[in-house]
């Protein structure tokens, strides 16, 4: 099912690329060095439109649906490993050459794995409020995942307004100042939750990366490998990921720095899109 996220931003365009024959579907921006974003389990790549436009006046912006999530094919393992190696595919397939990799909460955890895997092609690494950092992550994040809980709230997406509960809930838990996410967010994540393939791998990825103790999908003690210049950026105020899994990353980044959101929840692109953008833009330059 094609599923219409509405428009991309002024100047972005929305595309497709083949990667190992499935249609794998992305937005871009600009010219010059390549910026990756990477957006997080239940996200798209609408998740960037409020930071797009910026990035793009200096880089080329890449920013793709995931396998499975917004408008690309679904993949049939729904891996963070696998993941990355279709996002690297694609960064291939696009000549992008060497890349910034940004990466939002599992984005995060993809982007980590590229690093690693490609650590002289990977030029600088952005984190905000990543997954795999350690196995704390909140208790609702727990029962969807590792209950009969998440099931019963897959099938009710189907159900007459389940689509529009579970996009409320989303975003009430993944922010703070809720009032200022923008519209198009919200429309974007309706529009997601209306079809089977985004609901139906959030929750796979869900449960693959989540259990009873917490996150199974760790690369914590690999962190000393990331040589490349490193931002971690964090809400102070995430509810789903605490921010005390950043400030232990950014000691144990060889070329960390880390930059914290006192007024925001899980996902500072989004409801702070400006403070977002000082902050990586200085780190960019």
């Amino acid at each position: 099912m094609n599923v219409d996220l509405g428009r991309p931003p002024y100047g972005t365009q929305d595309r497709e690329v083949m990667i190992d024959g499935v249609p794998l579907a992305y937005l871009e921006a600009g010219s010059g060095s390549a910026i990756v974003l990477l957006h997080g389990n239940g996200g798209s790549s609408r998740d960037w439109n409020g930071v797009i436009p910026a990035l793009a006046t200096r880089n080329r912006v890449l920013a793709p649906d995931l396998p499975g999530y917004g408008e690309s094919a679904r993949a049939d393992e729904p891996t963070p490993g696998e993941f990355a190696r279709r996002v690297w595919s694609f960064v291939e397939a696009v000549e992008a050459g060497a890349v910034i990799v940004v990466g939002h909460s599992m984005g995060g955890l993809v982007a980590m794995n590229i690093a690693l895997d490609h650590p002289d092609q990977v030029s600088k690494l952005v984190l905000v409020d990543s997954a795999g950092l350690g196995r704390s992550i909140g208790l609702t994040q727990i029962a969807s995942a590792a209950t009969p809980l998440g099931d019963v709230v897959l099938a009710a997406t189907v159900l007459p307004g389940g689509a529009l509960a579970q996009t409320l809930s989303i975003g009430l838990s993944s922010t703070f100042q809720t009032w200022r996410v923008p519209p198009s967010w919200w429309k974007s994540q309706l529009r997601a939750g209306r079809s089977r393939r985004a609901p139906t791998t959030t929750h796979a990825v869900a449960k693959l990366c989540v259990g009873l103790l917490g996150q199974k999908c760790v690369v914590d003690e690999r962190l000393g490998e990331l040589s490349m210049p490193t931002l971690v950026m964090w809400g102070l105020l995430d509810r789903i990921i605490p921010f005390w899994h950043g400030l232990r990353a950014s000691r144990r980044v060889p070329q960390a720095r880390l930059h914290l959101f006192p007024w925001c929840g899980h996902a500072p692109h989004v409801e702070a899109s400006e403070e977002f953008l000082q902050a990586i833009e200085g780190f960019l330059a």
